[in-house]
């Protein structure tokens, strides 16, 4: 709580603790209960989102990865609906798809199935 405290003193912000959860991994709980005791903080669960990105402190299963493909599913489904020519299905798959898919990528890698779903529903978009 220290470092909190100065956190504060030298930069003017306060930690919110209602907001705040501590996410731990590779912790015994006896040692976790401790910090909880001299914290406000609730104890958050694996696997949290951080800018859309599922983190966790093990291999992410392949549900995991629902969200980008519901994510790109709903792009297209919106894009259906529009009249747009071969040319800009194929710069919409390049630049909008392709970015996202290119976000998680720098994350972690992702399994062959969810790649694979991926640019089937582009192949069917286009």
């Amino acid at each position: 709580m220290e470092c909190l405290r100065e956190f504060r003193d030298v930069s003017g912000l306060d930690v919110n603790a209602s907001k705040s959860s501590i996410f731990t991994a590779g912790i015994v709980n006896y040692e976790l209960d401790g910090i909880l005791a001299r914290t406000e903080f609730t104890r958050g669960e694996m696997p949290v989102r951080y800018l859309g990105i599922p983190l966790a402190a093990q291999r992410l299963s392949v549900s995991d990865y629902s969200p980008l493909v519901d994510r790109i599913a709903n792009c297209i489904s919106k894009w259906t609906a529009k009249s747009l020519s071969f040319a800009g299905r194929l710069e919409l798959i390049s630049s909008v798809i392709q970015g996202v898919e290119c976000f998680w990528l720098q994350c972690f890698p992702l399994p062959a199935t969810v790649v694979d779903k991926i640019h089937r529903l582009c192949r069917n978009f286009l």
